[in-house]
């Protein structure tokens, strides 16, 4: 039973609440646009938004594309299990390269390896990584 795991703080429940959309996803839109038109500063200041409400600390950078980055790692974070990672990396084409001749597959979140005595360990060659930390 997944509401039995005690490490799961978003949608840790089978009934919780799924928002359509968030003010978080709003705020790293608006960064993304703004980053996109030459606006680093204010695409930076709308991520540290995110940052400091998340208790990280505030990201500095004047560089477009590192900005841009950023803020697709942050949506990628801020937005887990909300399925928008797969439309942005589909957007800005940058979806994991498959090894020709085989699938891959998306690692599984702690919550599935808990919840799920039969999900398959994250050690195989399928396993790939969507994002580098």
């Amino acid at each position: 039973d997944i509401s039995t795991v005690s490490n799961i703080r978003k949608y840790g429940a089978y009934d919780d609440d799924f928002p359509i959309i968030s003010s978080y996803e709003t705020v790293l839109i608006r960064a993304e646009c703004e980053a996109r038109s030459g606006d680093v500063a204010a695409a930076v200041a709308d991520v540290n938004i995110i940052r400091t409400n998340a208790g990280i600390s505030p990201f500095v950078s004047a560089d477009k594309d590192s900005t841009i980055a950023q803020i697709l790692l942050q949506k990628h974070l801020q937005l887990f299990l909300e399925g928008q990672d797969y439309n942005d990396m589909r957007r800005t084409k940058t979806l994991p390269d498959p090894v020709p001749g085989k699938n891959f597959r998306i690692h599984y979140p702690i919550s599935e390896t808990n919840s799920n005595p039969n999900t398959p360990a994250d050690n195989d060659d399928l396993a790939r990584p969507l994002l580098q930390y």
